[in-house]
Protein backbone atom coordinates (compact mmCIF):
# COMPACT_ATOMS: atom_id res chain seq x y z
CA UNK A 1 0.00 0.00 0.00
CA UNK A 2 2.56 2.45 1.21
CA UNK A 3 4.79 1.37 -2.22
CA UNK A 4 1.67 2.69 -4.51
CA UNK A 5 1.37 6.20 -2.35
CA UNK A 6 5.11 6.52 -2.41
CA UNK A 7 4.65 6.10 -6.64
CA UNK A 8 1.87 8.14 -6.90
CA UNK A 9 3.88 10.73 -5.14
CA UNK A 10 6.73 10.11 -7.46
CA UNK A 11 4.52 10.22 -10.63
CA UNK A 12 2.66 13.32 -9.78
CA UNK A 13 6.32 15.22 -9.04
CA UNK A 14 7.51 14.10 -12.58
CA UNK A 15 4.38 15.18 -14.57
CA UNK A 16 4.53 18.36 -12.39
CA UNK A 17 7.59 19.29 -13.15
CA UNK A 18 6.91 18.36 -17.21
CA UNK A 19 4.07 20.64 -16.88
CA UNK A 20 6.02 23.46 -15.41
CA UNK A 21 9.00 22.89 -18.07
CA UNK A 22 6.21 23.61 -20.67
CA UNK A 23 4.63 26.49 -19.75
CA UNK A 24 8.14 27.63 -18.45
CA UNK A 25 8.95 26.80 -22.29
CA UNK A 26 12.72 26.30 -21.14
CA UNK A 27 13.35 29.87 -20.29
CA UNK A 28 16.28 29.94 -17.67
CA UNK A 29 15.63 31.13 -13.93
CA UNK A 30 16.61 34.91 -13.32
CA UNK A 31 19.28 33.66 -11.43
CA UNK A 32 20.74 31.21 -13.92
CA UNK A 33 20.30 34.24 -16.75
CA UNK A 34 22.38 36.53 -14.93
CA UNK A 35 24.79 34.00 -14.59
CA UNK A 36 25.04 32.82 -18.30
CA UNK A 37 24.96 36.33 -19.52
CA UNK A 38 28.16 37.01 -16.92
CA UNK A 39 29.71 34.07 -18.76
CA UNK A 40 29.17 34.96 -22.48
CA UNK A 41 29.90 38.91 -22.06
CA UNK A 42 33.78 37.19 -21.50
CA UNK A 43 33.92 35.81 -25.05
CA UNK A 44 32.60 39.20 -26.77
CA UNK A 45 36.01 40.95 -27.88
CA UNK A 46 37.34 37.77 -29.02
CA UNK A 47 33.89 37.20 -31.17
CA UNK A 48 34.44 41.24 -32.31
CA UNK A 49 38.36 40.36 -33.30
CA UNK A 50 36.60 38.33 -35.40
CA UNK A 51 34.06 40.58 -37.08
CA UNK A 52 31.23 37.83 -36.28
CA UNK A 53 28.70 38.81 -38.09
CA UNK A 54 26.40 35.51 -37.66
CA UNK A 55 27.20 32.01 -36.45
CA UNK A 56 25.23 29.07 -36.23
CA UNK A 57 25.43 25.36 -35.53
CA UNK A 58 23.18 22.32 -34.87
CA UNK A 59 19.80 21.86 -36.73
CA UNK A 60 20.12 23.07 -40.16
CA UNK A 61 23.82 23.11 -40.66
CA UNK A 62 26.78 25.20 -40.18
CA UNK A 63 26.65 29.20 -40.76
CA UNK A 64 29.64 31.66 -39.95
CA UNK A 65 29.54 34.92 -41.34
CA UNK A 66 32.17 37.30 -40.56
CA UNK A 67 35.46 39.45 -41.34
CA UNK A 68 36.74 36.88 -44.07
CA UNK A 69 33.11 36.30 -45.73
CA UNK A 70 30.40 33.87 -45.58
CA UNK A 71 30.85 30.25 -44.79
CA UNK A 72 27.71 27.53 -45.01
CA UNK A 73 27.63 23.85 -45.14
CA UNK A 74 26.53 23.04 -48.67
CA UNK A 75 23.54 20.84 -47.74
CA UNK A 76 22.49 23.53 -44.94
CA UNK A 77 19.44 25.24 -44.77
CA UNK A 78 21.72 28.55 -45.52
CA UNK A 79 23.52 27.60 -48.43
CA UNK A 80 19.94 26.76 -49.95
CA UNK A 81 18.46 30.33 -48.56
CA UNK A 82 18.44 33.11 -50.90
CA UNK A 83 20.23 36.14 -51.10
CA UNK A 84 22.91 34.65 -49.32
CA UNK A 85 26.40 34.26 -50.55
CA UNK A 86 27.63 31.72 -48.67
CA UNK A 87 30.53 29.66 -50.03
CA UNK A 88 31.44 26.21 -48.70
CA UNK A 89 34.12 26.42 -45.48
CA UNK A 90 37.93 26.54 -46.05
CA UNK A 91 40.36 25.45 -44.00
CA UNK A 92 40.96 28.72 -42.08
CA UNK A 93 37.02 28.63 -41.75
CA UNK A 94 37.03 25.49 -40.46
CA UNK A 95 39.41 27.13 -37.73
CA UNK A 96 37.47 30.00 -36.97
CA UNK A 97 34.61 28.07 -36.44
CA UNK A 98 36.04 25.47 -34.38
CA UNK A 99 37.95 28.51 -32.30
CA UNK A 100 33.95 30.58 -31.81
CA UNK A 101 32.67 26.67 -31.11
CA UNK A 102 35.42 26.94 -28.56
CA UNK A 103 34.38 29.83 -26.95
CA UNK A 104 30.91 28.92 -26.54
CA UNK A 105 31.92 26.41 -25.16
CA UNK A 106 33.87 27.37 -22.65
CA UNK A 107 30.97 29.52 -21.17
CA UNK A 108 28.96 26.84 -20.33
CA UNK A 109 25.99 28.03 -21.63
CA UNK A 110 24.23 25.92 -24.24
CA UNK A 111 24.49 28.18 -27.26
CA UNK A 112 22.66 27.19 -30.88
CA UNK A 113 23.60 30.34 -32.55
CA UNK A 114 24.45 34.67 -32.63
CA UNK A 115 24.58 37.01 -34.33
CA UNK A 116 25.40 40.99 -34.42
CA UNK A 117 22.29 42.95 -34.75
CA UNK A 118 21.91 46.66 -35.12
CA UNK A 119 24.75 46.65 -32.69
CA UNK A 120 23.69 44.27 -29.99
CA UNK A 121 24.60 40.91 -29.56
CA UNK A 122 22.20 37.90 -29.84
CA UNK A 123 23.09 35.17 -27.99
CA UNK A 124 20.22 32.28 -29.57
CA UNK A 125 20.28 29.41 -26.47
CA UNK A 126 19.38 25.63 -27.28
CA UNK A 127 16.10 25.46 -25.94
CA UNK A 128 12.63 24.26 -26.98
CA UNK A 129 11.05 23.42 -30.50
CA UNK A 130 8.88 26.45 -31.04
CA UNK A 131 10.16 28.88 -28.69
CA UNK A 132 13.58 30.68 -29.00
CA UNK A 133 15.35 31.92 -26.51
CA UNK A 134 17.84 34.63 -26.94
CA UNK A 135 20.00 36.65 -24.52
CA UNK A 136 20.29 40.36 -25.79
CA UNK A 137 23.65 41.88 -25.30
CA UNK A 138 22.81 46.01 -25.44
CA UNK A 139 24.70 47.80 -23.20
CA UNK A 140 22.82 51.10 -21.29
CA UNK A 141 20.09 50.06 -23.13
CA UNK A 142 17.38 52.15 -21.79
CA UNK A 143 14.28 50.41 -22.26
CA UNK A 144 13.43 47.15 -23.22
CA UNK A 145 11.42 46.68 -26.62
CA UNK A 146 7.65 46.38 -26.36
CA UNK A 147 6.81 43.20 -26.26
CA UNK A 148 4.53 42.02 -29.15
CA UNK A 149 1.61 39.76 -27.99
CA UNK A 150 2.69 36.43 -26.74
CA UNK A 151 4.92 35.80 -29.89
CA UNK A 152 7.61 38.00 -28.55
CA UNK A 153 8.45 38.65 -25.23
CA UNK A 154 11.10 40.60 -23.02
CA UNK A 155 12.62 40.96 -19.28
CA UNK A 156 15.28 42.42 -18.15
CA UNK A 157 18.35 40.55 -16.57
CA UNK A 158 20.56 43.68 -15.73
CA UNK A 159 21.41 47.32 -17.12
CA UNK A 160 23.16 45.74 -20.17
CA UNK A 161 21.20 42.32 -20.92
CA UNK A 162 17.76 41.09 -21.57
CA UNK A 163 15.95 37.73 -22.65
CA UNK A 164 14.22 37.67 -25.71
CA UNK A 165 10.96 35.15 -25.55
CA UNK A 166 10.09 34.42 -28.78
CA UNK A 167 6.91 31.92 -29.48
CA UNK A 168 7.63 30.11 -33.41
CA UNK A 169 3.77 28.84 -33.41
Amino acid sequence: MWRRAVFGLVLFGLVSALILHLLNQGKPQPWIAQRQTQQLRKIVPELQEFRLQHFYWKTGGRHLHYARGEYADPDSTWARRAPTQAKPFDEQAERDYRRVVGLLGDTGVAVSGLSLDSGHWEFHLDRGAFTRVSYILDPGYRQLPLDQGTEMRYEAIDSDWYLLDEDFN
